[in-house]
């Protein structure tokens, strides 16, 4: 009689990991940092996985399968297993960029400069690759105005280099500042 019934919950088991989409088991297990890491990683690379907020939800494991499949990654690798791809996989595996862009589409460009506005202390709203409010344009003037740097007032490659210089030398002060990739388009 044990037999029949650690069998049968063996099948159930079984039935419920097939049920499953991939990687929604690691959903739970990443925790808010590694998630939020995974999220800005994914817009850093032209993928879509909503407003970086640390909380893996389902436009996040799109994104994710829309990289793994990119990526040629195994269906059942781990979002960690995703992470680390993205972070130091060569060649660089980007998202393929629609003919014609919507309004709404996220830009890498934008998200880097989240990124590093963020790390530097001068942004807080969420890393989502877009500047709807001008949240992110506002961040920026004030780190330029701060620096006496001048500036077009977007996001630009001036912009980006701006901010790469700034938060590799405070990554040198020895404040933790995350790692600043290249963006989807090529540039740093």
């Amino acid at each position: 009689m044990n037999r029949f019934r650690l069998s049968v919950a063996a099948a159930a088991l079984a039935l419920a990991a097939a049920a499953c989409p991939a990687g929604s088991a690691d959903a739970e297990e990443i925790g808010t940092y590694a998630a939020r890491a995974l999220q800005e990683e994914l817009l850093l690379h032209g993928y879509n996985p909503g407003p970086a907020t640390g909380q893996v939800g389902p436009q996040t494991l799109g994104a994710v399968a829309a990289y793994r499949h990119d990526a040629e990654l195994p269906r059942d690798a781990g979002l960690y297993d995703v992470l680390a791809h993205l972070r130091y996989a060569a060649p660089r595996v980007v998202a393929k960029r629609r003919q014609t862009p919507h309004r709404s589409d996220p830009s890498p460009t934008v998200a880097a400069a989240q990124v590093m506005l963020r790390a530097l202390g001068y942004f807080e709203g969420p890393v989502d690759g877009r500047d709807k409010d001008g949240a992110t344009a506002a961040s920026l003037a004030r780190f330029r105005a701060d620096r006496n740097l001048r500036g077009s007032g977007g996001v630009d490659r001036a912009a980006l280099a701006e901010l790469k210089a700034a938060t590799e030398a405070a990554a040198g002060q020895g404040r933790t500042v995350p790692p600043a990739g290249r963006v989807a388009d090529g540039r740093r």
